[in-house]
């Protein structure tokens, strides 16, 4: 007993000045290549294989000394030694390519041009063919048939079936909308019925997490997606401004020059596009008077600067009809007395 603990100790000894070499070695040629660029191939590698290498082989000289020196005194598993070698091998490879997706990720968020939603499509990919992939090469090696996996998946899967089907619809969901990308991190979108209106702020592979306009967090299961309408804001290419503005019937002689100045101040506009129907035109005789619409495309399409163009491309109109003695009209109503009334009688309004 006291040689296999005085073997265990040495064992641990062992592992520790290796890990202890491998760091001092890693740090020294990582002050080496950063002195290059911290992106160079060499740099990349360093930071993709120093983990794994490390713990791979501590790992392997902790299962020879546990199959050599302690196969007399516990029950060993019955894996052959081979096997768990191979193993540890598909694990080092797989964590290998997992650090080097991470990597990739990182040199695409430096890369301009690069969205992040295309990042997080990259990341989610390679993680389920690194994961798939590791858990296939694993599952012979363990001296586990994938057939009877598979075989029971058909059996197992009418019976959760129905307990998994949201979750998977919402999975599934996730894995459309990085695929499809009908929306980027930070798009400003809104539901057709009013229910959705923010900014998107991170698409996971279950749920949307939305900022609403009020600053509220909402949590939007992604299933929800396929079959709700809604718009991206974001990848508008103009805004259109629409008002109704009442002219009093006493200004008719003056608002054919006021118009005409109007449709003058369109072209003078940079951020109006002249490629777009830009009018200004009397589409009704209200109680009021007459009724003018405005309807005009600015190229202008992001808060707040939509909204201060709008501001004051309104305050130019007002002041054109203003300077061509234009007045609103103001909301009237008329009442109509069924009898004469007695002056002397006061008429109370409520």
């Amino acid at each position: 007993m006291i040689i296999i603990l005085s073997y265990f100790i040495g064992i641990l000894l062992t592992l520790l000045l290796i890990h202890l070499g491998i760091n001092y070695l890693y740090r020294r040629l990582e002050v080496k290549e950063q002195t290059k660029s911290s992106t160079c191939p060499k740099m990349i590698l360093l930071r993709i294989l120093h983990a794994p290498f490390k713990y791979l082989i501590s790992i392997g000289i902790l299962l020879v000394f546990v199959y050599t020196y302690l196969k007399n005194f516990i029950t060993l598993p019955t894996l052959p030694l081979e096997r768990l070698e191979q193993s540890l091998c598909v694990i080092f490879l797989a964590w290998s390519f997992w650090i080097g997706l991470d990597e990739v990720q990182k040199h695409l968020r430096r890369t301009k041009g690069k969205d992040e939603t295309t990042i997080l499509l990259i990341a989610r990919g390679g993680s389920v063919i690194i994961f798939i992939s590791t858990i296939l090469l694993l599952l012979p090696l363990l001296g586990i048939h994938v057939g009877g996996i598979l075989a029971f998946g058909g059996l197992s899967g009418i019976i959760l079936g129905f307990g998994v089907k949201d979750f998977l619809a919402n999975i599934f969901g996730g894995f459309l909308l990085t695929f499809d990308q009908p929306f980027h991190l930070g798009d400003w979108i809104y539901g057709i019925d009013g229910k959705i209106d923010g900014h998107i702020e991170d698409i996971g592979w279950r749920l949307t997490r939305l900022r609403l306009q009020d600053k509220r967090v909402l949590y939007i299961p992604n299933s929800a997606f396929l079959t709700t309408l809604f718009v991206n804001a974001s990848q508008m290419s103009h805004r259109r401004i629409l008002q109704t503005i009442p002219i009093r019937y006493e200004d008719e002689d003056k608002l054919q020059l006021a118009l005409a100045s109007v449709r003058k101040l369109f072209k003078e506009t940079e951020s109006l596009d002249p490629k777009q129907n830009n009018l200004i035109t009397l589409t009704n005789l209200g109680t009021m008077g007459f009724e003018l619409n405005l309807t005009v495309f600015t190229t202008i399409t992001r808060d707040p600067y939509y909204r201060e163009f709008v501001e004051q491309f309104l305050f130019k109109v007002y002041n054109i009809l203003r300077k061509n003695g234009i007045k609103v009209a103001p909301p009237t109503q008329t009442i109509q007395l069924e009898k004469a009334v007695d002056s002397s009688s006061p008429i109370q309004v409520t």
